[in-house]
């Protein structure tokens, strides 16, 4: 799975709306997509599960990065705390890519036809491409067909949005900071693990249970974008349903983040489980 984003340049934060709509209902075959800049929409109309992706503005700012060292379950083998901060605004998408959305944009059938449900199983280059898109950072080119490529292709922004702004996937610092919503705790609304036994038998976390979908409370099986609560910069799914692909690299590994529905959950600091 995956959050798109949008950057490239500095932006004034007093000028810039607060969301961007790409209108993605005439499917692949389409010449262009329309984006608007709009501050109001309604979330809870399926559309923006389907037909159109929203992405929400993230101002520039300064974080810690990576989870405290006495956060429970902290793998210090790939967590290294330092202070970051990002010059640039940039835009994020509000729900995890869900597999209409994929099916509209690309051509391509999703695996199960589950619409406002996030794509998974997806490989990073599935995303960038298989041969130019391998190469970031050394390179911010993706291949024409990848669905990143499509989306710089064909979506056609406004007169706002600056020139050389463009789609990717965020980068770790990026994810990490659009996920923590200037918290400092292990999740997303400012609450730390909290494992417990319920009543009957189940270890489950009562503070996780409210921001994601996980080993715990998912049933086992994926479920339909958004529909937990979301972080303070309008945020959903960045704790659980899927594991959501960055741009980053650790250890000559691509980095994916947020735990998905058959896991823990991962907290804000990713904790780097990475795959190629």
């Amino acid at each position: 799975g995956l959050k798109v984003e949008i950057g490239g340049g500095i932006r004034s934060v007093e000028t810039a709306k607060k969301y961007l709509v790409v209108d993605i209902s005439q499917g692949a075959n389409a010449e262009t997509w329309p984006v608007v800049e709009v501050n109001e929409i309604d979330l809870t109309d399926e559309q923006y599960k389907t037909t159109k992706l929203v992405l929400t503005k993230v101002r520039a700012g300064k974080f810690m990065q990576s989870s405290p060292e006495d956060e429970p379950f902290r793998k210090n083998t790939y967590e290294s705390r330092n202070e970051v901060t990002l010059t640039n605004d940039y835009w994020m998408g509000v729900y995890e890519l869900t597999q209409k959305q994929y099916e509209l944009i690309t051509g391509v059938a999703a695996a199960n036809g589950q619409d406002a449900y996030p794509c998974h199983s997806m490989k990073f280059t599935d995303v960038r491409g298989a041969n130019v898109g391998r190469y970031w950072p050394s390179s911010s080119d993706v291949d024409a067909d990848s669905l990143i490529g499509m989306l710089r292709k064909k979506a056609v922004f406004p007169a706002s949005v600056p020139l050389g702004w463009k789609f990717d996937l965020p980068t770790d610092a990026q994810w990490e900071y659009a996920c923590r919503a200037g918290t400092d705790s292990a999740w997303n609304n400012g609450t730390g693990v909290n494992v417990i036994t319920n009543s009957l038998g189940e270890v489950v976390d009562p503070n996780l249970d409210k921001l994601g979908w996980y080993a715990a409370n998912s049933g086992g099986k994926l479920h339909k974008a958004g529909l937990k609560y979301p972080n303070a910069f309008g945020l959903y799914d960045m704790h659980g349903n899927v594991w959501e692909w960055n741009d980053d690299v650790s250890d000559y590994e691509r980095i994916f983040c947020g735990g998905s529905f058959n896991n823990g959950g991962n907290g804000c600091g990713c904790n780097h489980d990475c795959c190629c």
